[in-house]
């Protein structure tokens, strides 16, 4: 015989754990119809999502974690793990971006169950974890491919050895007196790489960085360089020594992974997370350096009907699409992400607002005289510039959003850049 009074007790002991639960479970169709979630989950997904409700999961996250649809739809079997502790950035309101970890569990060929957590702090140590582990490697792994020398006060080579002739094959008298910019690549690097990488070295008391360097014979390779300010009795530096390690093989043999785990699974572009680190380092190089950053933030016009008309499919080639398109028109160092759906943000650094508005022109003459797909496709584009009104890279994107739909406003099809904003002294009070 049924116990309706254990199986009563029963629910209420299972909506008390959802209740209390301290992390996020939504239980969804296949398209993400949304057909049970707990109070945890609707704190973690309302304030990121479009339409402001949890109607559908994968709508919930369009802007922050398109690529899940994808990876739900691909999944082939009826049951099992689709995905584990997948991480999501979420734009915040504070000083830099939260994380939310989304595991996927396919439980029948119509429902999944979706458990999220906001694991921003665990991202912040493993990130200084990673960085002092790098330091670490640097210092300790293959002490016989160093190149070991110093600079003077102002940044330039007083020393140079066998070490540094045997891994760049110059020798002492073509770099003595010189500073380390000349090694480096120009064709991809920032001008004054070096010098900030100094700069952050006086302020911190090092700096550890990457950048891709040339021998004297032209051969390119990938060099970690570390640099520790020297300090005198006074406190103040007297120079700075130096250590550079041939890393291209481990380069090479992580590249495959860093692209795996930093770009959108539909179109290739970067994603919402690797925008939003490398914009970061963007900024506190602009910071340092007073190089102009800017952005470009772009989407396509009338989307919902490329989708409704023609299909996903028509519309994840369209996608495609327009970051190949997008791609030829950008030098090496810009970065094209997809940061939710059809909205993608250009990351342009040593750009200033003129020269990254004729970037977006060209980039919309591109995909509006784009061939071979069932619709014609345009896009809509802002720019905006940093400056020292701007806090954060959410601020400058929201600029850059707001001249987006300025130019949808007036007609789609266009590029419109964000206006600066007032100094302190043309505000009125009234």
């Amino acid at each position: 015989m049924l116990d309706l009074a254990a199986l009563e007790a029963e629910n209420e002991t299972l909506l008390a754990f959802l209740y209390l639960c301290p992390v996020g479970i939504v239980q969804f169709a296949v398209d993400g119809t949304v057909r049970l979630s707990n109070p945890y989950a609707a704190q973690l997904l309302i304030p990121i999502s479009p339409s402001r409700t949890i109607a559908n999961f994968f709508v919930a996250l369009e802007r922050c974690a398109p690529e899940l649809r994808n990876i739900a739809k691909d999944f082939p079997s009826d049951r099992g793990q689709v995905v584990q502790g997948h991480r999501i950035v979420v734009s915040g309101t504070g000083p830099g971006p939260r994380y939310l970890a989304c595991s996927l569990l396919k439980i029948s060929a119509d429902c999944l169950i979706a458990v999220l957590q906001d694991v921003s702090r665990e991202v912040q140590q493993e990130q200084q974890l990673k960085q002092n582990e790098a330091l670490f490697s640097a210092i300790v792994t293959g002490v016989n491919d160093f190149a070991l020398f110093s600079l003077n006060e102002c940044g330039r080579i007083d020393s140079w050895n066998v070490s540094a002739v045997r891994q760049t094959g110059y020798p002492a008298e073509e770099v003595l007196g010189h500073d380390l910019e000349t090694l480096v690549e120009a064709r991809v690097a920032q001008p004054g790489l070096i010098a900030e990488q100094v700069a952050a070295a006086a302020q911190e008391g090092w700096s550890l960085r990457e950048a891709r360097l040339v021998r004297r014979d032209g051969q390119r390779y990938w060099c970690q360089i570390l640099v520790a300010a020297v300090e005198g009795a006074q406190g103040d530096i007297q120079g700075y020594s130096v250590v550079m390690r041939d890393v291209t093989e481990r380069r090479m043999t992580t590249e495959e992974f860093r692209r795996l785990v930093t770009t959108d699974h539909l179109t290739g572009a970067a994603n919402r997370a690797h925008f939003f680190e490398q914009a970061g380092i963007a900024l506190d190089r602009s910071e340092r350096s007073g190089q102009p950053l800017s952005v470009v933030m772009l989407d396509v016009d009338h989307f919902k009907s490329v989708n409704d008309g023609f299909g996903h499919a028509a519309g994840d080639a369209v996608l495609q699409a327009l970051v190949r398109q997008c791609r030829a028109c950008l030098d090496e160092v810009a970065i094209l992400a997809r940061l939710g759906g059809e909205e993608f943000a250009v990351l342009l650094p040593g750009t200033d607002l003129g020269k990254a508005a004729l970037v977006a022109e060209r980039m919309r003459f591109s995909v509006a005289t784009l061939d071979g797909l069932p619709v014609n496709v345009t896009i809509s584009l802002g720019c905006a510039q940093m400056d020292k009104r701007i806090d954060s890279i959410d601020a400058l994107l929201r600029q850059a959003d707001e001249a987006l739909y300025r130019a949808k406003r007036a007609g789609r099809d266009q590029v419109v850049v964000a206006p600066p904003l007032p100094e302190p002294s043309d505000l009125v009070v009234v």
